[in-house]
């Protein structure tokens, strides 16, 4: 159709430019009704030139209008053939996400497991521990009995005895090693009294401090050294104060005031205004073993 436009557009410009070089010529004049047929012919061309300039824009936004479509219908599969790729590969990628996602989750629930496991054996075992360790301070307590009632009969030995079974049973046990401390001394082992004297220090406890004053002076006695004697009574001596801190009316095992034991330094030493301070004011707590 565009082809035909061109060719009828062509005839007719032809016409109007041959128009003018044959009105030059001599011709005769023509009719009025000849005239009137030129006249139409005219404005008959005149509008076919109109039509055919019409029928061109027509043709020429058809054009535009099928490039632009066909455009367009790329555009869109294009974006298709893209939006396919893109789903595929989410579809892929969320895959690979929740699969990877499952498998952490079930690691983490492997690992709980573990834990909870071992959790519970440790829980097993600290139970066991504890049952057992109960049963030994059971036991233990019984035998410081036992060592208590022959203490109260004067049998050191045998007391010891039965505190080396229960420390043997608990040796955490402050109060065992008070007394296995304070037997040992007796026994004259004054080292190995004052070692189990220092392991029942866990905490402050007057009577361990006190009998390690007491230990001290036994070694002093024992010293000829006159220098190395007033080292030892000084040492006494802040272990007394030391315990009398704690507790001012604390007793040793024999239920003796331990404010008695330091009067007893002071005696020694000569500082008798001192020495008798502290005897009256062990009276006032055992009026019978001052």
């Amino acid at each position: 159709m565009k082809r035909l436009v061109t060719t009828f557009l062509f005839l007719v410009i032809s016409m109007v430019m041959l128009y003018p070089a044959a009105a030059q010529q001599p011709a005769p004049t023509p009719p009025a009704q000849d005239e009137e047929i030129l006249k139409q012919a005219g404005q008959t061309a005149a509008e076919a030139l109109e039509q055919g300039k019409n029928a061109q824009s027509v043709v020429s936004n058809a054009d535009n209008a099928v490039n632009t479509t066909n455009n367009l219908l790329q555009i869109v599969v294009g974006a298709l053939a893209i939006g396919g790729i893109l789903l595929v590969l989410i579809g892929i990628l969320g895959f690979r996400a929740l699969f990877s996602t499952l498998r952490e989750m079930r690691g983490d629930l492997e690992k709980t497991r573990r834990e909870l496991d071992e959790m519970l054996t440790g829980v097993r075992d600290n139970a066991k521990d504890v049952r057992e360790q109960s049963d030994r301070a059971v036991q233990a307590l019984a035998y410081m009995q036992l060592g208590e009632q022959q203490l109260d009969r004067g049998n050191h030995k045998g007391a010891l005895q039965l505190y080396e079974q229960a420390h043997q049973l608990d040796s955490a046990n402050q109060a065992t090693s008070y007394f296995l401390g304070e037997l040992y001394v007796e026994n004259n082992q004054i080292e190995k009294g004052i070692e189990y004297l220092q392991k029942a220090l866990t905490s402050a406890y007057a009577p361990a401090e006190a009998a390690i004053g007491r230990a001290l002076v036994m070694q002093a006695a024992q010293t000829k050294d006159t220098y190395a004697q007033d080292i030892l009574y000084a040492q006494a001596e802040r272990r007394f104060l030391k315990a009398l801190q704690i507790d001012p009316t604390a007793l040793d095992m024999h239920s003796k005031p331990v404010q008695s034991a330091l009067a007893d330094l002071y005696q020694m030493q000569g500082r008798l205004d001192k020495a008798q301070e502290h005897r009256e004011t062990a009276r006032k707590i055992t009026p019978k073993n001052a």
